[in-house]
């Protein structure tokens, strides 16, 4: 692999690992998500790092230009971290759909309480008249 794609995919891991700290730091990405981008990251570090090792990926996976087993092993790895959050993506809109629907049943049963409160207190209204 030429030194100039190694060192350009060393610093691209770098950033991006760098990137997904300061988002775990700021509250904007939780630590269970963030272990996916940052083991993807150190991945492709630890493949840019140590050449001979992705000569031996790229033949394992029938590549034959070394550096595109790099970018191939980035792919899959994002296509993994978003069908992961597709899942959790699903999740997550079916609990709102669920307290959705339970806020609107409190709601009701609020409303409700709330008429024949009002119709005792006009009853009571009337009978003290």
């Amino acid at each position: 692999m030429d030194l100039r794609l190694r060192i350009t995919v060393m610093l691209s891991a770098l950033a991006f690992t760098g990137y997904t700290i300061e988002l775990i730091r700021r509250h904007k990405l939780r630590e269970e998500y963030a272990l996916l981008w940052l083991g993807l990251g150190g991945l492709m570090l630890t493949l840019a790092v140590f050449r001979d090792l992705v000569d031996v990926v790229a033949k394992v996976l029938g590549v034959a230009y070394p550096p595109s087993a790099l970018f191939m092993v980035a792919l899959y790895g994002a296509l993994f971290g978003f069908l992961h959050m597709s899942v959790v993506l699903s999740e997550q809109s079916d609990k709102i759909r669920t307290l959705a629907q339970e806020v609107a049943m409190l709601r009701y049963e609020v409303s409700y309480d709330k008429a024949v409160h009002e119709v005792a207190v006009s009853k009571e209204n009337k009978d003290n008249a």
